[in-house]
């Protein structure tokens, strides 16, 4: 396979020594992963948990949410699993998508798409510290959720941030074990609540829709009102904006995964 005999992130058909070559050559390739650990990985890229599945009810009532999360899967996740199949057997590569479109469009291309990939990610991944600390102060120190002083809570954040970025620079090994971990404990809240939950399942409220009262869409406080450039703000019901939005969110990520094509 492509995987198995390719040595060097270069692009085209490896056997053939075709595509372009980022003039580096790179080292033989490190098997690290299991299946299990690349699955955990992903897990973590691209959801993370069953967080978000409440504002798709609330936009679009029980029957529609159940049928956008089965549909959605195939419609978008399957084609983006695929591709991201198919490219990262392709070239082999930490760079992920950046290499894919480097060789596509160009090394100024692949330039334009890694340095906005690293600013969306810090920009991502500088709340998550913040909504941790917020987190836990709200549910373990409500008495200093308001008044907690400002330079502790800037070196606490500082803290939570090294701490993940010496993890995640030892390597995705380190960070696969560190997220098998994380998965066990944050799934099993989940876990315990669906057992505990199945005795009191109602199926008749699956087939709910949509009565329609709903005038705006307020998540958390955030303003989601249907206002803006989309054309159709309501059908049968169902806020579309916030419903299709959160379903994309929820299914978005697979591609992700190809940065860790060269560890599998």
């Amino acid at each position: 396979s492509t995987l198995a005999t390719s040595g060097s992130c270069s692009g085209g058909d490896p056997e053939r020594g075709e595509g372009r070559s980022s003039g580096i050559d790179a080292p033989a390739m490190e098997h690290k992963m299991s299946g299990f650990m690349l699955a955990v990985l992903i897990f973590f890229t691209m959801s993370g948990g069953p967080i978000g599945v409440e504002p798709s009810i609330r936009a679009a009532g029980n029957l529609y949410a159940i049928i956008g999360f089965a549909v959605m899967p195939f419609l978008w996740a399957l084609p983006e699993v695929l591709i991201t199949t198919e490219l990262g057997l392709r070239y082999p590569c930490a760079s992920g998508g950046v290499r894919w479109c480097e060789e596509a469009f160009g090394p100024k291309a692949g330039l334009l798409v890694g340095y906005l990939g690293w600013i969306s990610g810090v920009a991502n991944n500088a709340t998550l510290p913040v909504l941790f600390l917020q987190y836990v102060l709200n549910q373990f120190y409500p008495h200093l959720y308001d008044d907690i002083n400002a330079l502790l809570r800037y070196g606490i954040l500082v803290g939570i941030t090294l701490l993940l970025t010496i993890v995640n620079y030892r390597g995705v090994e380190i960070v696969g074990k560190v997220l098998l971990f994380v998965l066990v404990i944050s799934m099993a809240p989940f876990l315990i609540m669906v057992i505990m939950g199945i005795p009191q399942v109602n199926t008749d409220r699956w087939l709910q829709t949509p009565n329609g009262e709903t005038e705006t869409f307020n998540d958390d406080m955030l303003d989601l009102s249907q206002s803006g450039w989309f054309p159709w703000q309501y059908a049968a019901g169902i806020a579309l904006r916030p419903f299709i939005n959160n379903l994309y969110w929820c299914y978005n990520g697979f591609d992700q995964a190809s940065h860790y094509s060269n560890s599998v």
